[in-house]
């Protein structure tokens, strides 16, 4: 059931956005109000459920606003993840008119998970200060390699991009034990697309 949700709910944005890249660009841009997407985004693992889906915000300059929600299917834990991700853009590179390789995409990212034996909070069947951590929330760094591609004149963009990415209970986990632990033992990776409509769909002239 939950997993229809996020694919009802894909599909509808998608269609909001091909609608919006139906019509001309500069009306969008003077019509569109602050809270509608610029575009959305499908992610395969990266931390954020075995599946995630949410909206994208171009920012000022190169930065990027992602929010999205995914989930883990029962067999693996049954849990929901609601997140937010902020990114700059460092290195990007135009290789024709339909293309352009992002290299090098940075930024940080913070989640929540909802689920059995997941706490924001610790109970109060657990020591007081037991566990420095909670459960529920993490945040951490993370690089993206993206591959836009704009066909023709079509006001759609696609994006294919590659994550990498750690957060801060490995992170703490990992430096005081570096002798024990592989700084590769604490990288985990995502893999997705995203889809931009209108003036964000543009490739830089």
């Amino acid at each position: 059931m939950q997993g229809k949700l996020i694919v009802l709910s894909v599909l509808l944005l998608h269609f909001k956005l091909t609608a919006l890249a139906t019509t001309d660009s500069s009306v969008v841009s003077k019509s569109k109000s602050w809270y509608v997407p610029d575009g959305m985004s499908l992610e395969y693992a990266g931390g954020f459920g075995l599946a995630s889906a949410g909206v994208l915000y171009n920012g000022k300059g190169k930065s990027e606003l992602g929010i999205s929600a995914g989930y883990v299917p029962n067999q693996y834990g049954n849990i929901w993840t609601f997140n937010m991700l902020f990114s700059y853009d460092i290195l990007p590179v135009r290789l024709n008119k339909y293309c352009e390789l992002h290299l090098l995409k940075a930024g940080g990212f913070i989640n929540f998970n909802k689920g059995k034996n997941i706490y924001l909070i610790w109970p109060e069947n657990y020591p007081r200060d037991y566990y420095w951590w909670n459960s529920s929330m993490r945040f951490g760094p993370f690089i993206d390699t993206e591959l836009k591609i704009k066909p023709s004149k079509r006001q759609l963009s696609y994006t294919l991009f590659f994550q990498c990415l750690t957060n801060d209970l490995y992170l703490y986990t990992y430096f005081p034990n570096t002798r024990f632990i592989k700084f590769s033992d604490i990288i985990y990776f995502g893999a997705g697309i995203k889809i931009h409509a209108g003036s964000a769909a543009s490739l830089r002239r």
